[in-house]
Order: C-alpha cells, then structure tokens, then sequence
C-alpha cells in the first residue's frame, strides 16, 4: 500500500459522457436530427458526425451508407478524402516546422526557395501572402481538360497522356486503369510559374500556391510532403488514418467513395484523391491529397488548441501556432493558412 507512479495527465483524447465537460447530451441529440435529414434529402448518403470538448470526445456517430445504394452502411473511422483541409493539416503544419528551424520565414520571398521561380511574376511572392490567399494568384488551373480529347462531344482520355496500364513514360496513377504521361507535372508546374497573377492583390482563395509549399517542403527537407508530415507529425501523434495515397495501407471498403467523376476519370473514385490537379501529380499535393478518419484529424486540430503538444510529443511551439493564428494585415478573416472568425460585421 502507498507505492506507485503518479503520471500526469496526458494531452491525448478520451472519451466522456457530455455531462462530464458540461454539455447536454440532449442538445446534442439534435445532430441525429440534422444528419439524418441530409441523407433522407440525398444530400449525402452519409457521414461522420464527432464532437469533442476539453479533450475528450463525447459524440462520434455514423449516419446513413457509403453510396445511394445502401450496399455498405457508413462505420465511425471510416476514412474520408479531406480535399482543401490538407491545406492545414498537412501544409501549414510543414511550413511552421520549417519556420521554427529558421528554414523559411513567411516574409522573403519565395524565389529564394524556389530559384526556378526567378523572372517570373512569382519571385518576390512571400509565403505570408500565399497563405492567406492575398498573394493574386489565380484560384485555380483546370489541367485536366488539356489531356482529354472530344469526338462529337464524347469526351475520352488522349492517347497522347494516357495508358490504361502502366508502361514506360506513363506511371502517374490518377485512377484505376488510367496512367499519366510522366513528364506531365513537370509541365503543371510550369503553368503555374507562367500564369497571371492581378496586379493589386486582394483577397482570392487559391491553391496555387499550395502547389509551391509542396515543392517548397520537397525541395527544402529533400521528402515529398506525404513522407514529411507522416513522420514529423501523424506517425509520432499515433495517428492510425491520416495518409496520403490512402490504398497503399487500407482496403477500398474503409474508404468513403468521393464522386461519381463524369468530367475526367469517368468512374466511382474510391481511395484516388477528387482533386484532379492532385491526382495529375499522383495523389500528393499542398492543396490536396490528405485523407483520415474523424477522429485523427480531430486529434489535429486538438494539438494546435494544445499549443502543438499531442500524448507525450510537442510537435510545434506555442508561440508558433500563435504567430501563424494572427490575422494578414490587409485581412479581416485570414491568417497564415488558417480562416478566422471574421471581425468585420459589414463582410
């Protein structure tokens, strides 16, 4: 009697009643209400609905069917496709690690991370601007549509860019039975270099610059942005389902399907990122590419609310998190990398 260890309390999730953080659990009883008329309403076939307070998790429920057909019903870790929030979970998370090392600094220019960006109007970018979205880039560039071919009006995919398996200078997989040109990213990025930027930038929501952080963090850390936040971030937080290139570690049924695609792959995507200028880069991007379950992006979010400590791990400094959180100086709801409640009732 009287031996033993005291530990602390971890920075980790548990699980909870609502009473326990002081919610009612029949306020939130609502949500049954909401998820369920969205998959009766078809705006949905289903979802994953978790809350979490105080670091513990006190709802986690899944609604309705992976498809309309109601072959597969939706399971709570069920993985989904997270599209533009890979913008911070995966991008901003790179570019705060590398600021704390002295690697970047949001205020020089990019050109100096980036030399092949000398001469063009993209030099004197500064991430600061790329990451509020206040850099006038375009918002986006539809690749896609410069590789498919049309014969009276039926679209297919060029022989010029396309095998239906993979073979020499094609082995860039945007979907099952349909390999890219290998040299196409190369030409990708020159389009983005190339491109027009407005000459007194305001507020324009962009992935092309996501595009340059994943070179960026390649080019720097010499990993592609799928090895780097695995290893400097998911891997060390225990996180289970956040991944790039989700098939490589999971089965088809553990993946949401994304979309029927009839504009460009021409088939169910299941486990192959939506984006198409993710995809034309082989699932990996800045902009795009990230899937998880609710519960480990959740853990994400919840370590940036612990001031980047996770379990037993400080993944990032506090006053890091807090400089990235301060609002663009021309901005009323953006920060770097983050959108922020907005301060300005007129807007």
């Amino acid at each position: 009697f009287g031996d033993g260890v005291i530990t602390g309390k971890l920075a980790r999730f548990g699980f909870a009643p609502p009473a326990a953080v002081g919610m009612d659990a029949a306020t939130l009883a609502k949500i049954d209400e909401i998820a369920n008329r969205a998959v009766e309403a078809k705006a949905t076939p289903g979802c994953v609905v978790l809350v979490a307070k105080d670091q513990q998790i006190i709802y986690k429920k899944a609604y309705g069917h992976h498809t309309y057909s109601e072959a597969q019903p939706v399971h709570p870790d069920d993985i989904y496709d997270l599209a533009s929030v890979t913008k911070i979970a995966a991008s901003t998370l790179a570019v705060m690690w590398l600021q704390e090392r002295g690697q970047v600094d949001l205020d020089t220019p990019i050109v100096r991370y980036l030399p092949e960006l000398e001469g063009t109007n993209k030099a004197q970018l500064c991430l600061r601007d790329i990451m509020a979205h206040r850099a006038g880039l375009k918002d986006w560039i539809p690749f896609y549509k410069q590789t498919l071919s049309y014969n009276r009006k039926r679209m297919t995919h060029s022989r010029e860019y396309y095998r239906k398996n993979p073979s020499p200078g094609f082995g860039v997989e945007v979907a099952p039975y349909l390999y890219l040109r290998d040299d196409f990213p190369t030409d990708l990025y020159q389009q983005i270099y190339d491109s027009k930027i407005q000459e007194n930038p305001r507020y324009k929501y962009s992935d092309l610059g996501f595009y340059l952080i994943a070179r960026l963090v390649d080019r720097i850390t010499s990993m592609p942005l799928n090895q780097f936040a695995s290893r400097l971030f998911y891997q060390p937080m225990g996180l289970q389902t956040a991944t790039y290139l989700p098939l490589e570690r999971f089965t088809p049924p553990e993946i949401a399907p994304t979309e029927i695609d009839n504009y460009f792959r021409k088939q169910a995507l299941r486990g192959y990122v939506h984006d198409m200028g993710a995809a034309m880069l082989g699932g990996v991007s800045g902009h795009a590419g990230l899937f998880s379950n609710a519960q480990d992006l959740v853990a994400i979010m919840q370590m940036l609310l612990n001031g980047g400590v996770y379990g037993d791990q400080r993944l990032l400094q506090a006053e890091t998190i807090q400089g990235f959180a301060k609002r663009h100086p021309k901005s009323t709801r953006r920060g770097s990398g983050s959108d922020m409640r907005q301060l300005d009732p007129g807007k």
